[in-house]
């Protein structure tokens, strides 16, 4: 029989039933049963190297076995194991009290696993300011009119001249506003008509002219007041008004 079959057949007679699941203590048992008897070939501190290789051998096996459940039982994150085996080999003139004892040491480290998800901060939207401006509800100013001549007369007509008489004025007036002006338009009515309208022109001071007339626009042998209205308006749609009036004289009192 060769050594390697005596060793199988010695360490499976060896081994308990129930083997300790520690290395260590499996080691030990095979000490204890080596020096205990034994007998065979070799014997004495032959035998003892032989329980002991085994049992270095067992150990670490065991060890690993052990090591890889831990590994497949554990929570994760996964522990990392190490099974580091010192095997001693021990001569045949060694005594059993020079043996030492082979140990199979499980070192388990658990490092948890590390994130390397960048935690990026919200993005935030830029904040938006509107603008809110109110309605434009406010007239636009108008002063006073100014009239360059009163009265005037109509125009000349056959045979009845009436010489060096205005026959027509110049209408002013001031308009402003906040927000501009649009537009600034002169109007006039007569008693017994005729009505018109005409615009101003200007910046700040708005004027227009006034006539002339031709002959009965006027009651002949009269005069008549006509009442001025001058009218500004703003961009909005806000107007605002000022008003006179002049009076207008018919032709017919030139009369010789």
């Amino acid at each position: 029989m060769t050594f390697d079959d005596r060793l199988r057949r010695e360490l499976h007679k060896a081994i308990p039933a129930d083997p300790p699941a520690d290395p260590g203590a499996l080691a030990d048992e095979l000490i204890r049963r080596a020096s205990s008897g034994g007998g065979g070939p070799g014997g004495g501190g032959r035998q003892i190297a032989l329980w002991i290789g085994g049992a270095a051998i067992l150990g670490g096996l065991i060890g690993g076995v052990l090591g890889l459940a831990g590994f497949f039982d554990s929570e994760q994150p996964e522990p990392t194991v190490v099974t580091v085996v010192s095997t001693t080999t021990i001569p045949t003139t060694t005594s059993t009290a020079d043996v030492a004892t082979t140990v199979a040491t499980t070192v388990t480290t658990t490092a948890a696993p590390a994130s390397t998800a960048a935690t990026t901060p919200p993005t935030q939207a830029p904040a938006t300011t509107t603008a809110t401006t109110a309605p434009d509800t406010t007239p636009p100013v108008v002063g006073q009119l100014s009239i360059g001549a009163d009265p005037i007369w109509e125009l000349d007509t056959e045979g009845i001249p009436c010489g060096d008489k205005p026959r027509q004025a110049t209408i002013s007036a001031q308009a402003s506003d906040d927000r501009g002006i649009a537009s600034v338009t002169l109007s006039w009515t007569f008693p017994g008509g005729p009505n018109g309208s005409k615009a101003m022109s200007g910046s700040g001071t708005y004027s227009a002219t006034f006539g002339p007339f031709p002959y009965l626009t006027v009651t002949d042998n009269s005069s008549e007041s006509a009442t001025l209205t001058v009218t500004a308006t703003d961009a909005a749609g806000n107007s605002a008004t000022a008003t006179g009036s002049i009076t207008v004289t018919s032709t017919s009192t030139c009369f010789g």
